[in-house]
């Protein structure tokens, strides 16, 4: 509850120092998407995500970190509201960046993968899903080691 406003507050000062198009107004607009998708609001978050993300596309184009990570988030979104087509589509384009960003074995790909994972389980489909669950491990266990918090959920998911 009380997020929310800072964020607008953080928006609406990022408008007028920049205008509308910069990339601190489309990292409020994801902070704000963030609490209304924690609230259950998603059609709310929906529209500040894809506000945040058509804003990231125009300052930093297709291939940057920001722009998959809004898809991620819409990804959630649409795996909350049950449109799982949609979520792998999104969680599709965020792997695709990520991979092409930083490489096949950063920490985001295996959160990517763990992602998908979980909407692959939640479908019933568990070898597509143990399939990513064992390369986000594998990239864990090779970054963090195999005492991580995130190399256990893993384990626990599989």
């Amino acid at each position: 509850e009380e997020a929310l406003p800072l964020f607008k507050k953080c928006r609406d000062i990022s408008i007028k120092m920049h205008g509308e198009e910069h990339s601190d107004v489309a990292t409020a607009c994801m902070g704000m998407g963030n609490v209304y998708k924690e609230q259950g609001k998603y059609e709310d978050a929906l529209g500040l995500y894809k506000t945040g993300l058509a804003i990231n596309i125009k300052v930093h184009g297709e291939e940057h970190p920001d722009v998959a990570m809004a898809y991620n988030n819409q990804a959630n979104v649409y795996q909350s509201q049950g449109k799982n087509e949609l979520a792998q589509e999104e969680y599709l384009k965020c792997l695709d960046i990520v991979i092409k960003v930083h490489g096949p074995e950063h920490p985001l790909v295996g959160t990517v993968y763990f992602n998908t994972a979980n909407l692959y389980a939640a479908q019933g489909m568990f070898d597509e899903a143990l399939e990513l669950y064992t390369q986000r491990l594998a990239i864990w266990i090779k970054v963090f080691g195999p005492y991580h918090p995130g190399v256990a959920s893993t384990y626990h998911n599989m």
